[in-house]
């Protein structure tokens, strides 16, 4: 796992203590499992629920939570979708497909709720060639980010590591005096997004989730579709 600093563009990015490659990553980087749930105690891959949801239109408690803390009724607000499989996003009817056909390493996806000037996003990526993924809310009032928090998933493929249940590690966000973003809250999940008791990890790990920032203060600096937004006045 290296530690990441969220900023500038969105993708898979700079991450500290690896070479750049001209992407740039968000989140803390981890092993996906494969999308199964049996008697060895693996949950279903956290993308794959996710997408699931989206599929029987259901919204995820997590996200229902964050949108509330930002003035935002999720379950009352029809979402738009973007996703992105290359260097741009596109804007889409639905997320439906998700990257069983697209054709590359890296593949993101982007919800967005809006009621008047307040913003929700949930954003996912994913490397498919290193197994790194994450997910990030942000709020935001009109164009300027007020919050935001992102977990950064460790689940071990079963073949790899038996018995290993994986986790989550939760970081929130708020934007403090001087217009700085400092942690308000941080915790360790299950893959069911209970809180757990910190699981065991080697210095590096640790630091590297220790380093984790967020840097993003604007609407330009989310790099996200216009298209999806409709401000008043404009």
């Amino acid at each position: 796992m290296v530690a990441l600093t969220i900023s500038g563009a969105s993708g898979f990015p700079v991450q500290k203590g690896k070479q750049e490659t001209g992407e740039k990553s968000r989140a803390a980087g981890v092993r996906p499992a494969a999308p199964t749930s049996g008697a060895g105690g693996y949950a279903l891959n956290p993308f794959d629920r996710y997408v699931t949801g989206v599929r029987a239109r259901r919204t995820e408690p997590a996200l229902e939570r964050f949108a509330r803390t930002c003035g935002v009724d999720a379950g009352k607000v029809t979402p738009k979708y973007a996703e992105k499989a290359g260097e741009r996003w596109k804007v889409v009817k639905s997320l439906s497909e998700g990257p069983k056909n697209q054709e590359t390493d890296s593949y993101f996806t982007l919800e967005l709720w809006q009621s008047g000037q307040r913003v929700v996003t949930e954003e996912w990526g994913i490397q498919a060639d290193s197994g790194d993924y994450y997910r990030m809310f942000t709020c935001l009032l009109g164009k300027q980010v007020t919050s935001a928090e992102s977990v950064s998933w460790n689940v071990p493929e079963e073949k790899d590591a038996p018995g290993e249940q994986g986790w989550g590690y939760d970081v929130r966000w708020e934007l403090r005096s001087g217009g700085k973003f400092a942690r308000a809250s941080t915790m360790f999940l299950n893959l069911q997004e209970q809180p757990i008791p910190e699981p065991k990890l080697d210095d590096d790990t640790k630091k590297n989730l220790e380093d984790q920032d967020f840097e993003m203060r604007t609407w330009g600096d989310l790099e996200y579709p216009v298209a999806l937004l409709k401000w008043q006045g404009e």
